[in-house]
């Protein structure tokens, strides 16, 4: 527990109860304090008077106006410090008081000047943050007992005027680079001022960082505007610790388009097992940007308007202005005002309104029944997804599609025919329900988004009630028309064998005349 050192020079004055050196050297020296520094210090130059002295069995150790440079750094390092330390077991603890500045340095330098005995949650957080950065200024005060079982009679500041810092906020979060900043700590608490930085390929602006590094209640706060690309927020979610909430909703999701107005706020738990616990808020507007949603086969255009997402709300927006195949569409994400207890950050919820062309249904459903369908109609549509099923529903009236059928179920664009459409896309089967009033019932199954089979009822007398299940790999149709023209029904059919031929499904007729 004694100080030493090696490779000093200087003029040593002393007696039987005090003394002092002068330091003054250029060469390469050490110096070991054990009650501050696990490891000895590394010098290339130092200038300094130390002074001691014994008083009431306490060793007093002062040094005022210390300059030096630390090995393998250029920057420049002032201190002083005054321990108090104690010559026998029965005596009170020692301690210190040390005050360091500096500038023109590195971070790694300052971070060895920083003593074992302060907190230790925030030299874990610095540890694990593999903090790397250009020290502009910066100073160091420690203040109390040097005694490891009175963490309660020592206090910690330190600030930093950083430049292209990076560090990692949590192992399992992407890292903040380029960061230009001021980092404060102040006993177990580390705030940082981001003037400017980027959080993967986000650059952030006017942010504030907040580690609370004590208790259960550890944790990272991040507030932060942001500019950037959408996409780069959807990557950053399905990386972070919050993927395996999005894998089953928007694991695959792609968006492109820029960020205005964007802030985040990120809540991330630093108690062992909690980080799964993170929580996001995050909501810019945007402009000219599509999202591709993968996992049902649609892709939204040139979408404006305001988006946010937080981890207890999903994906939310009261109105987006967007194109869907090449048709104005109006999107409201997450309205679940009917149905509240379904809202978590682990739903997405979309409702669009648009007008549809038959031949873009007919690819995106692949559907042969479609096929036997032309126009256009207004159409309403919501898909609910969840990590348990996503399911679309659709309704339209539609007036503007042509029935392209024999006369008993032929329909004219300008004719009314409710339709409605619910598909569970996320179950075995991928069971589909669609019906078309007093025209037909279907009762389809898909693998992976290709027809497999099911079964169609067709006429004024079709009913969902009506179909057997049929999970076989072949397509029934069945019905009960006034009156039933083979030659047209067999281009009919003939047309859908067609539409159907691709699926490779097997089809089976079953005509009733009544």
């Amino acid at each position: 527990n004694i100080p030493g050192f090696t490779g000093l020079s200087g003029y040593l004055h002393t007696s039987s109860s005090a003394g002092s050196i002068e330091l003054l050297s250029d060469n390469n020296f050490s110096l070991h304090l054990p009650k501050v520094y696990h490891d000895a210090l590394l010098f290339d130059e130092i200038e300094a008077r130390v002074s001691w002295s014994m008083l009431n069995n306490r060793l007093l150790i002062t040094a005022e106006d210390m300059l030096f440079a630390m090995t393998g750094d250029k920057g420049e390092f002032g201190a002083r410090f005054h321990i108090n330390s104690k010559t026998r077991k029965e005596d009170a603890p020692s301690h210190m008081a040390l005050h360091i500045g500096v500038s023109g340095s590195h971070s790694s330098q300052l971070f060895k000047l920083l003593p074992y005995t302060m907190n230790r949650n925030a030299q874990n957080w610095i540890a694990q943050s593999d903090f790397d950065g250009k020290i502009i200024d910066g100073g160091f005060v420690y203040h109390g007992s040097l005694a490891k079982e009175e963490k309660d009679k020592r206090s910690v500041q330190m600030y930093l005027n950083l430049a292209d810092a990076k560090f990692n906020f949590h192992p399992q979060w992407a890292p903040v680079s380029k960061v230009d900043g001021l980092l404060m700590l102040a006993g177990s608490d580390v705030e940082m001022s981001v003037y400017a930085g980027e959080f993967e390929k986000l650059l952030m602006s006017n942010a504030q960082v907040l580690v609370q590094g004590a208790g259960k209640d550890a944790a990272v706060d991040i507030n932060s505007q942001l500019a950037g690309g959408l996409g780069d927020v959807f990557n950053i979610l399905q990386t972070s610790p919050l993927k395996s909430r999005l894998e089953k909703t928007m694991g695959d999701w792609r968006a492109t388009g820029e960020l205005h107005d964007a802030v985040l706020r990120l809540h991330v738990p630093l108690t062992k097992g909690d980080v799964n616990q993170s929580e996001v808020d995050f909501s810019t507007v945007i402009t000219a940007s599509d999202i591709e949603m993968s996992n049902i086969g649609l892709t939204v255009k040139d979408l404006s308007g305001p988006i946010a997402y937080s981890s207890s709300k999903g994906l939310v927006s009261e109105q987006l202005e967007g194109r869907l195949w090449d048709k104005p569409i109006s999107v409201v994400l997450g309205n679940y005002q009917d149905d509240p207890h379904l809202q978590n950050g682990n739903s997405v919820r979309v409702d669009g309104a648009f007008n549809v062309e038959t031949e873009h249904l007919y690819h995106w459903l692949k559907q042969p029944a479609l096929a036997m369908a032309a126009g256009s109609a207004a159409m309403s549509l919501r898909i609910d997804h969840s990590s348990v099923d996503t399911v679309l529903t659709a309704s339209s009236d539609l007036v503007g599609v042509e029935f392209q059928l024999p006369e008993s179920l032929y329909k004219a664009k300008e004719a009314s025919a409710p339709f409605a459409l619910n598909w569970r896309m996320a179950v075995a089967h991928q069971p589909m329900s669609l019906s078309i009033a007093n025209y037909a019932n279907m009762q389809l199954n898909f693998d992976r988004y290709k027809l497999t089979g099911g079964a169609i009822d067709v006429g004024s007398h079709s009913s969902s009630k009506t179909i057997k299940s049929n999970v076989e790999a072949q397509l029934t149709i069945s019905g009960h028309l006034p009156t039933f023209n083979l030659t047209e029904w067999l281009s009919i059919f003939d047309k859908y064998e067609q539409a159907a031929s691709n699926l490779k499904l097997k089809v089976v007729a079953d005509t009733q005349d009544s």
